[in-house]
């Protein structure tokens, strides 16, 4: 009864401290290449690239902004700062967007492994 127990307990102990999968929001649009970034009045970026695992240039539309979790009022110009150093530098860096909640996104810069 003993044993039961102590192994009931490890088993709870081994779910919650488990790490939590990713969910299906997680939505992360990673560009190889940047090749314009144009910021629009009330929290817009126009991002023309190539999106990874695509050949062809595309540009779109992403509304940048505050949310509960993202308090930076100055979200446009910061993935303009990361849209620079990725077109500076395209071997080295890659220009991501990161779906928050909504309609509204977040920049990120990503380091590549060499």
């Amino acid at each position: 009864m003993i044993r039961y127990i102590a192994s009931c307990l490890v088993l709870a102990a081994i779910v919650i401290a488990s790490p939590r999968l990713a969910t299906a929001d997680d939505v992360i649009i990673v560009y190889d290449a940047v090749d314009a970034l144009e910021t629009r009045p009330n929290e817009y970026i126009l991002v023309t690239g190539v999106i990874g695992g695509q050949n062809a240039q595309s540009t779109t539309l992403y509304q940048v902004g505050v949310t509960p979790q993202n308090t930076n009022t100055d979200a446009p110009a910061r993935c303009e700062r990361f849209a620079m150093m990725a077109m500076s530098k395209p071997g080295k860096f890659q220009f991501a967007v990161v779906f928050l909640e909504g309609r509204v996104y977040s920049c990120r810069l990503i380091a590549r492994t060499p």
